[in-house]
């Protein structure tokens, strides 16, 4: 019997009024964090820095989809991540985990729609990218993630 997968929502939160462009260092910091159903991940209004882990997410995410079976997901700051893991279908199993010393505990386990994750990623960076045009910033952090969005958006488009 094929029983239907229940698929949770998925959400990247990017708070523009929390951004801010550091010129040392290229990065653009503020508040970004992930929501599956109703689990805010790290936590609502985490603080880290959009502008590099958005693009790693990005490129974890076409990896995924040029073949790679699961990919970790990671935060700068503190022992969060979560993992996706390919199933074959439309929908990817995603973990949310938090690294401890002596093991790693896996706060929610679920599964989520590969599409509405990839437009998720590509919103929440065209908004880091537009506020940083906004301001005129340029940096080799914004570069890098407005070249994975773009992939991404190649990706969205082939498949709708």
């Amino acid at each position: 019997m094929n029983m239907k997968r229940v698929v949770s929502d998925f959400h990247v939160h990017v708070s523009l009024e929390s951004l801010v462009p550091r010129e040392l260092t290229g990065a653009v910091n503020g508040n970004v964090w992930i929501t599956v159903d109703d689990i805010a991940f790290p936590a609502a209004n985490w603080y880290d820095f959009p502008s590099s882990i958005l693009e790693w997410w990005i490129r974890s995410v076409i990896g995924i989809r040029d073949g790679l079976n699961q990919s970790q997901f990671d935060f700068m700051d503190g022992p969060f991540m979560f993992v996706l893991t390919a199933d074959g279908q439309d929908t990817w199993e995603i973990k949310l985990i938090e690294r401890r010393a002596s093991r790693n505990e896996c706060i929610l386990s679920a599964y989520v729609d590969q599409m509405s994750l990839m437009r998720e990623l590509h919103s929440a960076a065209c908004l880091v990218i537009d506020h940083a045009d906004r301001l005129e910033f340029r940096s080799r952090d914004v570069e890098r993630l407005r070249s994975a969005r773009d992939r991404l958006a190649t990706l969205l488009s082939v498949k709708r």
